[in-house]
């Protein structure tokens, strides 16, 4: 719909010849620094954003003149195809999962390596009403759940549905977007770890409660971005909460490298568009060490007459923050 748009406005604008727009579902890694992120494809258009080296983009739609569309802040953005490439992780390890048999909930799969479930994650929170729809009528399991605002993700509006979702049935995987791999503060380590406690505590969360630290880049990570990941996860477990790291698939080994052996760990690598089966078993990942596995991205499903665009992922729990399994009735 928003290719149309913009075809339409070329057409009605007297914008030279008419663009072909190819729809497209991948991933983009940003190849450069400060890559502006434009309303429209062309060099003329509102800069509504900017990116830097190594970030991932969901790619949208490509047009004729190798400008991409991605979704970019919760919307769509432009950017050039000179400043980006397809992203291609590490390949995952061959995957030994079993089809589940009749006996198996839905929204679960059993495999050699233990249960998965399905979660979603979306950034805003999409009302009550949908929530219990799709816990009715969704294979789903478990939200993320957003704390905030947080440096990367000023939006509140989960705080405080914690105890709605508990009481619907949901499991929860609280996230932190602290700063990021290009922030110019990166010795907040410590603060953004109080802050995340903090949150979580407003929120209703209790101790010992995983909260995940969103780290949006697959690139090799700084020693000092690491140094912030470390004194993030210190900070968060002095104030008796358990760390967990949202990372992708790449970089995992060099985080697990430098943090200690508790940390649970969430990781991204993208196998298709609709909702996979049998689940994926997130050791599987390409990531021995994942209890989640974002497998997934920017996809819109419809459950009890409700649709939501969301991230799909697998986990070894129906409750990630807890750390526990309770299936559906």
């Amino acid at each position: 719909m928003a290719a149309l748009a913009v075809l339409f406005c070329f057409l009605l604008l007297g914008w030279g010849t008419a663009q072909a727009f190819t729809t497209t579902s991948g991933q983009l890694q940003v190849t450069g620094d400060a890559v502006n992120v434009r309303s429209d494809p062309n060099t003329g258009a509102q800069i509504v954003g900017q990116v830097n080296d190594g970030e991932i983009l969901q790619e949208k739609t490509k047009n004729d003149e190798d400008w991409y569309e991605v979704a970019y802040q919760g919307g769509p953005g432009w950017v050039s195809g000179q400043y980006v490439q397809e992203y291609q992780p590490s390949s995952p390890s061959s995957s030994t999962q079993a089809t589940g048999s009749s006996s198996t909930p839905p929204g679960s799969s059993t495999s050699s390596k233990g249960a998965s479930f399905y979660g979603i994650d979306l950034a805003e929170y999409p009302g009550d009403n949908v929530m219990q729809a799709w816990w009715d009528n969704s294979p789903f399991y478990y939200t993320g759940f957003y704390l905030g605002p947080a440096p990367y993700h000023p939006d509140t509006s989960f705080m405080d549905k914690r105890q709605v979702l508990v009481n619907q049935g949901w499991g929860l995987l609280p996230i932190y977007v602290g700063r990021q791999a290009d922030s110019w503060s990166l010795d907040q380590g410590t603060e953004d770890g109080d802050d995340a406690a903090n949150l979580a505590a407003s929120a209703g969360f209790p101790s010992h409660t995983v909260i995940f630290l969103d780290i949006e880049t697959s690139s090799t990570l700084s020693e000092s971005f690491l140094s912030y990941v470390t004194d993030w996860v210190s900070e968060v477990e002095s104030r008796g909460y358990l760390a967990g790291i949202y990372c992708f698939v790449d970089n995992t080994s060099q985080i697990t490298g430098a943090l200690p052996g508790n940390v649970q760990f969430w990781v991204s690598y993208y196998i298709g568009n609709d909702l996979p089966s049998p689940i994926p078993c997130p050791a599987d990942s390409g990531a021995s060490c994942a209890s989640e596995w974002q497998c997934v991205g920017d996809t819109c499903l419809t459950y009890g007459g409700d649709s939501l665009d969301i991230d799909i992922n697998t986990s070894a729990y129906t409750d990630p923050c807890t750390e526990s399994v309770n299936v559906k009735k």
